[in-house]
């Protein structure tokens, strides 16, 4: 009788461990590509220069947005700047804040953005490898940056392309993996230009 109980635990804790790493997008087969990303719009931005580990809480923050909650086209973004393999740990740089569509903008949401301290630029359509990943909930970021970016860089060697920054895109199904692989300079933001990692 034991037994039997002591089997049963472990078949339905292996059962739950198996629907939560699908779930969590675990077993997701990772397809990448190269391809048109068409949509220009403005990038609403903070810079921070700190451990890439800092971000999940300003996204957090950024995803109780009432616009975002109100506006499906609007979407989180960041752009990351540096690898944390070869910069320090509270050194890393990148820029999170919020993406808007060309067609989208409007003089009241640039008002209330810069209002609250968001720096904005524009960002072009360009050529970019695009990675897919469900966005479940929080830990999903977590699998996909430990899934993704090995497959993104391992990519980029094998094809032999220069893509940079890497931007992550949410929406409330998908995290999208962008590199751009032209108009590069234009994906980085002014403070990064005058920041140094010395």
């Amino acid at each position: 009788m034991m037994e039997f109980i002591i089997f049963s635990t472990a078949l339905i804790l292996i059962s739950l461990l198996i629907v939560f790493l699908t779930y969590s997008g675990w077993m997701s087969t990772i397809d990448i590509q190269v391809t048109e990303v068409s949509t220009p719009g403005t990038f609403f931005y903070k810079f921070y220069q700190q451990s890439y580990s800092e971000c999940s809480l300003v996204l957090r923050e950024l995803f109780k947005f009432p616009v975002i909650k109100n506006d499906s086209k609007l979407k989180c973004m960041g752009i990351y700047y540096d690898d944390p393999k070869k910069i320090e740990n509270n050194k890393t740089r990148y820029a999170i804040g919020l993406f808007v569509p060309s067609d989208e903008i409007s003089d009241e949401l640039k008002n209330t953005m810069t209002g609250i301290g968001y720096s904005h630029v524009q960002l072009p359509p360009v050529k970019a490898i695009v990675a897919e990943f469900p966005f479940q909930f929080w830990l999903s970021i977590l699998v996909a940056i430990y899934r993704v970016y090995p497959k993104l860089k391992t990519y980029c060697e094998n094809q032999k392309l220069n893509a940079h920054p890497y931007l992550e895109v949410y929406d409330q199904k998908t995290i999208f993996f962008v590199a751009p692989l032209e108009k590069n300079e234009l994906f980085y933001v002014d403070e990064y230009k005058y920041s140094s990692i010395d």
